[in-house]
């Protein structure tokens, strides 16, 4: 299937459902953003960047769900016996 061929299947049902404007952009997008938000580590994110044919510097697109990812990370450190 060609992407634009998807994007308009997509286009398609948004309209039936009368839900708001979805694209597929926007969806990668946002499933980009919750993996990086639910990243345990750095090997995760460079694991992350190659999912999405992404170099890990190219990541910083999605460095609004970072400060949630780092507090979680703070977290769990603290939570670690020495």
């Amino acid at each position: 299937m060609l992407p634009r061929e998807y994007d308009r299947s997509l286009a398609r049902i948004v309209g039936k459902l009368d839900i708001p404007r979805l694209t597929s952009h926007g969806l990668r997008h946002t499933a980009a953003t919750h993996m990086v938000n639910n990243a345990k580590d750095i090997g995760e994110l460079r694991s992350i960047a190659d999912i999405l044919g992404h170099s890990p510097e190219t990541l910083n697109l999605y460095a609004h769900a970072l400060s949630q990812s780092r507090q979680a990370i703070v977290d769990r450190i603290s939570q670690t016996p020495a």
